[in-house]
């Protein structure tokens, strides 16, 4: 006959399997209705979701691509524009030295200037004019004319409107062997990352005359003969050395 302890362990173990298999129940119950449910839910989502995507498609078709008219006729670029229902501005550049060889009238640039937007897109197209044209050669980057003959370099910067003023170079001996009159240096230095030297300033150059030329052509001489003598020196020490110290023989 089982002990009464043993009664009370199979009671509540029989308990605890009752209610795995009636929750297992309820939850395969369950089931079958939220499958239902999941799937009614989709089926009033598809039509949402369906006509986002016919918004998105609809509105991309939309879009217009902006054409590329840069160097177009100012006004027949903003005829274009309008024409794919777009809104145009026409504005004047401000001067640049890129503009130099642009013609009156022409675009210059567009913003955006390219790419697809939505109809009724403001456009700005930006064109030059002749006062534009002629202050943007102001703004010419400075040429370098060193090492080219005073006189050519002088009217080449007096041609595009600079003020040249001259000076000789000092004596220095690397200009023995340079030619009379090359322009040696220039200053504002053409090569620096400054802003563009504008129309009227001066510009000035230093060049080889004959005097400096001689003068140098004196100082490399005077080098070369302290080199031979330090040269001469070094070798007249070694010998003194060589005779002092005792010779090894083999």
């Amino acid at each position: 006959m089982p002990k009464k302890s043993s009664k009370n362990a199979i009671k509540k173990s029989s308990g605890k399997m009752g209610k795995l298999f009636g929750a297992a129940n309820l939850f395969l119950g369950v089931i079958p209705d939220t499958v239902e449910i999941v799937g009614k839910i989709t089926d009033k989502a598809a039509p949402i979701v369906d006509k986002h995507l016919e918004r998105q498609h609809s509105y991309k078709k939309s879009l217009v691509a902006i054409p590329n008219l840069m160097d177009v006729e100012a006004s027949q670029a903003k005829q274009h524009l309008e024409k794919l229902g777009l809104q145009v501005i026409l504005l004047l550049a401000k001067p640049h030295k890129k503009y130099v060889k642009a013609n009156a009238g022409e675009v210059v640039a567009m913003m955006p200037r390219s790419g697809k937007v939505p109809p009724g897109t403001l456009v700005k197209v930006y064109y030059v004019d002749d006062w534009v044209i002629a202050e943007s050669k102001k703004e010419m980057a400075l040429p370098d004319v060193t090492g080219l003959p005073l006189l050519q370099a002088r009217q080449v910067l007096e041609e595009l409107g600079y003020l040249v003023t001259t000076f000789p170079v000092k004596p220095r001996s690397q200009y023995a062997n340079r030619t009379v009159d090359q322009v040696i240096s220039m200053s504002p230095n053409p090569h620096l990352p400054l802003n563009a030297v504008k129309k009227g300033a001066v510009v000035k150059l230093v060049y080889l005359d004959a005097a400096t030329k001689e003068a140098s052509g004196i100082l490399q001489k005077a080098e070369e003969e302290k080199k031979a003598a330090n040269s001469q020196r070094f070798k007249d020490g070694l010998q003194k050395i060589q005779t002092i110290l005792p010779i090894k023989k083999n």
